[in-house]
């Protein structure tokens, strides 16, 4: 039986500290630079630093990731703005991207991009309308582009629609995250 590499076994005090849900799996694991470990579950990114959790977050949570293989660096963008980077260690930088990139993507549904013109502003405004898998339904996330009113008359309208149209694709979507 042939097993597949998943990157650094990871060290028993690191185990206990993830503190995994029943039936959860680690997928992939990475040491950083600075001595944490990330690890990809099969529901969710987490950092250990020192003896404890420093990231914790759903891969539904991901509005975007980068890896940078020359530099050695992830970059993950979250929705609703706020970023981290993890510099991986050379030798753990094998699965851990490419695990991400399955998993958020596997949350993804459908997508469908919003403009408009926006009554309280002379600046247009849009928004990304994604149809998710949350917790084991279907929600929809609406990620603003910048400038955007949510409040505006005419974005509210087209958000609207907007979800309409995804729900046609999809079916029924659970309350925006």
């Amino acid at each position: 039986m042939l097993r597949r590499r998943r990157g650094p076994r990871l060290p028993d005090d690191v185990k206990a500290a993830l503190a995994l849900d029943r039936g959860e799996q680690v997928l992939a694991a990475a040491q950083t630079l600075d001595g944490a470990w990330a690890a990809a579950t099969d529901r969710r990114l987490l950092l250990v630093r020192g003896e404890g959790v420093a990231l914790d977050r759903p891969w539904w949570q991901v509005d975007t990731a980068d890896w940078d293989g020359d530099g050695g660096v992830l970059s993950i963008m979250w929705v609703g703005g706020a970023g981290s980077w993890l510099e991986l260690a050379e030798d753990s930088q094998e699965q851990l991207p490419r695990v991400l990139r399955e998993r958020v993507d596997s949350t993804v549904v459908a997508v469908q991009h919003i403009k408009v013109e926006q009554v309280s502003s002379p600046r247009p405004g849009g928004a990304r309308l994604v149809a998710r898998r949350v917790e084991g339904e279907l929600r929809l996330q609406v990620l603003l582009d910048r400038g955007t009113d949510p409040t505006d008359p005419a974005f509210v309208t087209a958000l609207d629609e907007g979800r309409a149209a995804l729900e046609d694709m999809v079916g029924p979507l659970g309350p925006p995250q």
